[in-house]
């Protein structure tokens, strides 16, 4: 879903530029402090754009340090990939 709300709204950041918020971090953390609510959540988001395949996708959040630093981060236990179009996006939510 956030995916494609970009991809169909014409933007490529973390922010929606119309709210200047990101519309995923409520639900990320909702999502997981259903499971432990006396924690506070720790969230994050990578994007990638216009990358052709998964595999290459990949090498290339891995080869950026920040986008490396969310996908080995030990308290990020729970991720979300979708992808539209030429945008893919990668949640990560932990406790």
């Amino acid at each position: 879903m956030r995916a494609k709300r970009m991809s169909m709204a014409g933007y490529f950041a973390h922010e929606d530029p119309r709210t200047g918020k990101n519309p995923v971090w409520k639900v990320v953390k909702i999502c997981v402090q259903a499971k432990r609510p006396w924690t506070k959540a720790p969230a994050a988001e990578n994007l990638a754009q216009g990358i052709d395949t998964p595999e290459n996708i990949h090498s290339a959040l891995m080869e950026s340090p920040s986008h490396r630093k969310n996908i080995l981060d030990p308290r990020f236990n729970h991720v979300g990939v979708g992808c539209y179009g030429e945008i893919c996006v990668e949640l990560f939510g932990g406790y």
